[in-house]
């Protein structure tokens, strides 16, 4: 009667479907969307709304669900069907997905999220981040999800993240430049260095605030690096600032480049 601890209700229902005249290959249809449901990689639910007196939807709990939300929800099928949405996730209520499946019910708007924080409830509260798709079905929806925490363009978002805090908060000053000299980003410990707001900067090179005298040993290295002999270099020299004055600025200068080792910028 049962099979990996789900109830084979294709089995228990096939002579019920027979008896009210439906054509055997209903059953067959049933098994094969079982199959097919049970064999996604993703969760998927069906949540079917709880009303009070009043009519509103008071919560939803869980009436289908396949083997990876099963998985996902720590429950056997068993477990897991009848169970409510908040008791189960109380973060549901705390943020607001729960007003989103609500919204999905009453209006018959779909549910798409991407990239989504979440804080799940089956890891003690820790952040993941989740692609979300829900579709109204009767009174209720049904739902799926993929955690997409651990993905490259995640990991990739988070390291940009990462370089954009340590960049702007720098007590050094720091800049991407382009091949030919144009700032390109600049952060405000160069602006403070330079004594200019950061759209000034934005619309200079850095050849205009170098003194004369060490205008062409600074072009020189760049050829160097531009060219693929060098891969970087340091020197100390002299920037100018608004009113004339000098700066004494020890510079390291690194690049990034393209795939075929032309320059894409400086750093």
């Amino acid at each position: 009667m049962a099979k990996h601890g789900k109830p084979n209700w294709q089995v228990l229902r096939d002579a019920n479907l027979q008896s009210m005249g439906y054509p055997a290959s209903a059953t067959a249809e049933r098994d094969l969307l079982r199959a097919s449901v049970d064999s996604m990689l993703d969760p998927f639910v069906v949540l079917t709304a709880v009303r009070g007196a009043d009519g509103g939807i008071l919560d939803f709990v869980f009436t289908e669900a396949n083997a990876a939300a099963c998985a996902f929800n720590g429950l056997s099928y068993e477990e897991l069907i009848g169970v409510p949405l908040l008791g189960h996730h109380p973060a549901a209520g705390t943020t607001d997905l729960f007003e989103r499946y609500v919204h999905v019910v009453e209006t018959g708007e779909p549910l798409v999220l991407h990239d989504w924080s979440y804080p799940q409830d089956m890891l003690g509260g820790q952040v993941r981040r989740y692609d979300v798709r829900g579709f109204k079905v009767g009174d209720g929806l049904v739902q799926t999800w993929r955690d997409v925490t651990d993905t490259p363009s995640f990991r990739l978002a988070a390291s940009e993240e990462m370089f954009r805090l340590a960049f702007d908060h720098s007590s050094i000053g720091m800049c991407l430049v382009s091949p030919l000299g144009q700032f390109v980003r600049v952060n405000p410990a160069l602006c403070r260095m330079l004594d200019r707001p950061q759209t000034r900067l934005l619309e200079c090179t850095w050849q205009e605030l170098t003194h004369p005298e060490d205008l062409d040993v600074d072009l020189a290295h760049v050829d160097d690096v531009l060219h693929d002999r060098i891969q970087d270099y340091r020197l100390l020299k002299r920037f100018l600032k608004p009113d004339g004055t000098l700066v004494w600025g020890d510079l390291s200068v690194s690049c990034v480049r393209n795939a075929d080792r032309t320059v894409r910028h400086f750093v």
